[in-house]
């Protein structure tokens, strides 16, 4: 089985991502999207706007240690786990902060998240040209040609997405839906491609109810998954001709850009599933694609339950492509956390489907 695992460089370095406002992978990309984008958004109140940009300031610019001190304000059991110096200084910093500019009380910090979550979907939606109908043209073969801007879908994750079978899987650590619908325009995935057993329905075109498909996972959550509001165990997944929320949904997408997950998951269980059920192929793997990801400073709570999970297996083999693979420290580390010894490396996933593209072996 082999298993790709696609991170946020995979996003941002897609065939069709603004060269001049790639999709943020870096701290610095984050201050600039809450900085200008937040500033310029007439929907954004005033006071908010202060709390975002003077919270990511405090923060370092580190979008999700400031949604992890958001989060922890109203809810008690995260607090508690949060007892380091630092953590408790800029808590009550942010509470400050929260003090000057809304009402201090639990209703505000849920639509301060609320708010965030859309800002995120907003800004990474239009880095990458999705922000009008969703990219769904099938039976479109031709990847040598330009792609229409109306047609946002990658021909890099398109290319990748033709080289797998049923056997394979693709873990998504990003809240996007560029794999998907690389994988939906090449008749691989169905609604049998989720099978978290928390998602009540997947809205997708009737043509994907079965068939052949690739198991897809998304951790983190996704831009396309919606709670529903009577009970938020319950999720919906809108995939294809309708990209927006359900009726009776919220209007936030479920994600998680949390520095301490595993308290959350206990309360988020269809990300909790998700999480566990990404471990398992993991771990049963012979092959990995590790495709703009890392677990060197980020995701550093999944390094230690990836190795916890690969040294009780076989070693397997595994494909890079990311351009910090040149750095001989990065696959070490990499290659320990996977059990793994590395095959081959790219620099990035526009190298590796060229090579695919290409008719290359490795």
């Amino acid at each position: 089985m082999k298993v790709l695992i696609l991170g946020a460089g995979a996003t941002a370095y897609s065939s069709h991502a603004n060269k001049d406002r790639r999709p943020p992978t870096s701290k610095d990309g984050f201050l600039r999207m809450f900085t200008e984008l937040i500033l310029h958004r007439p929907s954004v109140e005033s006071h908010d706007k202060h709390v975002f940009i003077e919270g990511i300031e405090l923060h370092d610019n580190d979008i999700e240690a400031f949604f992890t001190t958001l989060y922890s304000l109203s809810d008690e059991e995260l607090c508690k786990k949060m007892t380091q110096p630092d953590e408790v200084l800029k808590r009550k910093k942010l509470q400050v902060i929260i003090n000057k500019y809304c009402p201090n009380n639990p209703v505000t910090y849920a639509n301060l998240r609320t708010l965030f979550s859309g800002i995120l979907r907003d800004e990474i939606q239009g880095c990458i040209g999705t922000t009008s109908n969703p990219p769904y043209y099938l039976n479109r073969d031709n990847n040598k040609s330009p792609w229409p801007p109306e047609m946002p879908i990658c021909r890099w994750h398109r290319a990748i997405a033709k080289t797998l079978t049923k056997e394979d899987v693709v873990i998504n650590f990003n809240y996007d839906s560029i794999m998907a619908y690389a994988l939906l325009n090449e008749n691989k995935l169905s609604r049998n491609s989720f099978i978290n057993t928390y998602i009540e329905f997947v809205d997708m075109p009737e043509k994907h109810i079965s068939g052949e498909h690739i198991y897809l996972f998304t951790p983190h959550g996704s831009f396309t998954w919606y709670r529903k509001m009577t009970k938020y165990i319950s999720s919906k997944i809108t995939i294809g001709l309708n990209n927006s929320p359900p009726k009776e949904c919220t209007s936030d997408p479920v994600i998680l850009p949390l520095k301490i997950k595993q308290n959350i998951l206990q309360k988020i269980p269809h990300l909790k599933e998700e999480t566990e059920a990404s471990l398992n192929v993991i771990k049963e793997a012979e092959e990995i694609y590790l495709i703009g990801k890392q677990f060197k400073s980020s995701d550093t709570d999944w390094a230690e339950e990836i190795k916890k999970v690969c040294s009780q297996g076989k070693q397997k083999l595994i494909t890079y492509a990311n351009p910090d693979s040149t750095e001989k420290s990065w696959i070490e580390h990499h290659n320990d956390i996977f059990n793994s010894k590395n095959k081959v490396c790219f620099s990035s996933v526009e190298e590796l489907a060229n090579a695919i593209l290409a008719g290359k072996k490795f």
